[in-house]
């Protein structure tokens, strides 16, 4: 793995719409990976095997070292126009809107959990959110300082993993997340679980979006049925709602999720 993207030939390679063929120039391969990270529906070499199709990028990736998954995902954000990637879209995700509306918690200290482009944690701030965005990527982070900058907006930003969060206990009472957990292998998600139940004041929401088991294919986040997510949060947060959705990005069509609603104690 180096500052171009993945060695790894899983992660590489294949065309989409939007991007030239060939250019096997250096910023083309994180694209590639970035749109392959989602995509399951993407054309893989010959020489690569048929075994590689039945195994999501987020578990080949979150079982590596944290240095090695911090170099991924900075080595796709130091090379990546933002609005090339899948899960960019300038709005804020409908769900979150509608959540946060619903439960009248307007004006809430919220973390944006993998902010990546910091469109979410943009619209939120512009809402009248005090909000902190956090990602793996310094570049991540970098080019999301700027964005506010350049928009006038006041947010704090903070290079941090879930997995091994620094961030002090009671820090926020809303956290949204909407490509972090989906890409958790099942032995890490306790990790998390535990995490954003610290992290959280009491009485604090996690609003969560996640890939559905009702997505096609197995390239990208994992695939988590409602009965699978229930288990992880049941014994620890009041579970709201959990309904079918879609995720707004750049690939169509849209993606099918679970969006869930959690409250802790």
């Amino acid at each position: 793995m180096d500052a171009r993207g993945p060695r790894d030939p899983a992660l590489r390679g294949g065309r989409f719409p939007g991007r030239p063929r060939g250019g096997h120039h250096a910023d083309a391969r994180p694209r590639r990976g970035a749109r392959r990270a989602i995509d399951g529906h993407r054309r893989l070499r010959a020489d690569q095997g048929p075994v590689l199709t039945r195994i999501p990028l987020a578990d080949r990736l979150y079982r590596r070292p944290v240095s090695q998954r911090t170099t991924w995902w900075e080595g796709l954000y130091a090379t990546s126009d933002v609005e090339d990637l899948p899960w960019y879209t300038p709005d804020l995700d409908k769900d979150f809107e509608r959540a946060l509306t619903g439960h009248r918690l307007q004006g809430k200290r919220i973390l944006d959990l993998g902010t990546g482009p910091a469109t979410q944690a943009m619209n939120l701030a512009k809402r009248g959110f005090d909000v902190i965005g956090t990602d793996i990527s310094s570049s991540a982070i970098k080019k999301a300082k700027a964005a506010a900058k350049a928009a006038g907006l006041t947010i704090e930003f903070r290079v941090d993993d879930i997995l091994t969060s620094k961030l002090p206990a009671g820090f926020v009472d809303v956290i949204i997340d909407r490509g972090v957990f989906h890409v958790l292998p099942p032995e890490k998600r306790s990790v998390y679980v535990d995490t954003v139940l610290r992290i959280l004041r009491p009485h604090g929401w996690l609003l969560l979006k996640c890939f559905s088991d009702k997505q096609p294919g197995t390239f990208g986040p994992y695939r988590i049925s409602s009965k699978e997510l229930r288990g992880y949060f049941a014994k620890k947060f009041e579970i709201l709602s959990i309904a079918d959705s879609t995720f707004q990005g750049t690939l169509k069509p849209n993606p099918k999720t679970l969006f869930a609603t959690f409250r802790r104690s």
